[in-house]
């Protein structure tokens, strides 16, 4: 399965990492960091949870592969599909 990143966040990490290191170190997080700047990139997918089979199910909006869901348990642990890795966060506005 494809799994996506935040290249972003990543590059961030990179220079968080490169404070007090070696000049071998630094070199090696810039070479990191030219790879990960040449990857292509992908439109991640959003989607959302439907109530699709029953309430002990969920159902996601872009692959449609349902889920059990065990009692109690709470489908904003989910912030992605499992499945296809859409993203079910609500998207922000502004």
């Amino acid at each position: 399965m494809q799994r996506l990143i935040d290249a972003n966040a990543l590059n961030k990490k990179f220079e968080w990492l490169k404070n007090g290191q070696g000049l071998k170190d630094v070199l090696f997080l810039n070479g990191a960091q030219a790879v990960v700047d040449g990857m292509s990139t992908v439109e991640p997918k959003r989607g959302e949870w439907i109530h699709a089979v029953n309430k002990d199910f969920r159902t996601c909006s872009v692959c449609r592969i349902a889920m059990g869901m065990i009692e109690g348990e709470e489908l904003s642990r989910f912030k992605f599909c499992p499945f296809c890795g859409a993203d079910m966060r609500k998207e922000e506005k502004g």
